[in-house]
């Protein structure tokens, strides 16, 4: 018994004497330091199998280094590509509805305004004057967005053109018309009268060099006709209009 009391004090020790572990190292230069020399997938440095947890209240940027490719093997490259989101939306208010676009930027294309950032995490540049999104680093985007107007001027259904979509890379003045559109949806209006809620949607994929810039964009929407003081039927402009844009992968 007492032989066996000496060894477990022994390790005790000897882990805590050394504050650095070297795993095929005699030099460690951390706390846990493993020296991968195998070139292979099988001779990886590290593998992790089972489900990993950790509080959600306990994350911060520190963790969100991880990543896992699609074998779900642990990559170091590119870093910070899990938590590469932004979601944008309006800034709550009661004004007129008619500041959410630009001025006719020609052919009846206007970009759209979206003020606020609610969610962002180790992402691209969001001006939030402009509406124009910066990205730093290359890859592919999943970019979503979402518009509810009011028809203001009661339209008749079926009878007004509406586009919504996203500029392909730094042509976020639409310079070039409809060949600025990266992706778009094109659609009549279904709304009959100025309570009824004109929703648009349009998501896509978008593949973007770092340093490249976007922007959402209209067509044939007039703000004054479309405005976006929804409110005035009981929707929240913030809760019922969103951009986001993931990063997904090189």
């Amino acid at each position: 018994m007492m032989k066996k009391n000496f060894n477990l004090l022994a390790v005790v020790f000897s882990v805590s004497a050394f504050s650095q572990v070297g795993i095929n190292t005699v030099a460690p230069q951390a706390k846990l330091h493993i020296n991968n020399t195998g070139a292979l997938a099988q001779a990886s440095a590290l593998k992790i199998e089972g489900e990993i947890q950790i509080q959600s209240d306990a994350v911060t940027p520190a963790y969100r280094k991880l990543l896992l490719n699609a074998n779900k093997d642990v990559v170091s490259a590119p870093a910070d590509a899990v938590a590469f989101k932004l979601l944008s939306v309006f800034t709550a208010s009661t004004d007129a509805g008619t500041a959410y676009m630009t001025a006719d930027l020609g052919s009846e294309i206007r970009r759209v305004l979206f003020n606020n950032v609610r969610y962002e995490a180790v992402t691209g540049s969001f001006n939030t004057a402009t509406g124009i999104f910066t990205v730093n680093s290359t890859g592919f985007f999943k970019i979503e967005v979402g518009l509810l107007v009011r028809n203001a001027n009661n339209i008749a259904a079926g009878t007004a053109a509406m586009r919504l979509g996203v500029s392909v890379a730094n042509e976020t003045n639409f310079q070039n018309g409809n060949a600025s559109f990266a992706f778009l949806t094109q659609r009549l209006n279904q709304s009959t009268a100025a309570s009824i809620p004109e929703c648009i949607q349009v998501s896509g994929i978008i593949y973007l060099n770092a340093g490249e810039q976007i922007a959402v964009g209209t067509r044939y929407m007039n703000p004054t006709a479309w405005p976006i003081n929804t409110e005035l039927i009981n929707y929240k402009r913030e809760n019922v209009n969103y951009l986001t844009i993931t990063y997904l992968t090189q």
